[in-house]
């Protein structure tokens, strides 16, 4: 009888011992596979943080050409640039041409409103001028809709 029950823990040491390596790999399996989830999830916020300081930039600078001193426009224009350099490689072609219009266009509304500060200016150029002002003033409202329509599909972090 000692010897029965001696043999059946031994069959059971030796039954956990069999499965212990595959119990084992499986459990590294599973690790593994969270890593990569892990890791994904981390590509992703990489992602938007990257995308987000593009948005961010591109949004500080509507708000300094519409409301800011047309004074500090070359400073914020060139920052600007510099902030949203390898913007097609994170986004696409067209936002990038879209953020270098809204640069190029916040260049001609402060070109634009020097005009109207320069002393002695013919009353033609004047009203030119101003109508530039207002259009460009105007394009720069709708702006703050319009970067928010862009970048919707580009600031989504999925599962």
């Amino acid at each position: 009888m000692v010897t029965s029950s001696a043999s059946g823990w031994l069959l059971v040491v030796q039954v956990l011992s069999a499965l212990l390596t595959p119990t084992i790999a499986v459990c590294a399996a599973w690790i593994a596979y969270q890593q990569v989830k892990i890791n994904r999830n981390k590509l992703k916020l990489d992602r938007f943080e990257r995308r987000f300081a593009i948005y961010d930039a591109a949004k500080s600078y509507i708000t300094q050409v519409h409301f800011g001193d047309p004074k500090t426009e070359p400073e914020s224009a060139s920052q600007y640039l510099a902030s949203i350099r390898g913007a097609q490689f994170m986004l696409s072609k067209e936002i990038e041409q879209y953020l270098r219009d809204l640069a190029s266009k916040g260049i001609h509304l402060r070109m634009a409103e020097r005009e109207l500060e320069r002393p002695n200016v013919p009353e033609e150029e004047h009203k030119a001028a101003a109508a530039k002002s207002m259009e460009l003033h105007k394009w720069f409202t709708d702006q703050f809709e319009e970067l928010d329509k862009r970048f919707a599909s580009y600031l989504v972090v999925e599962d």
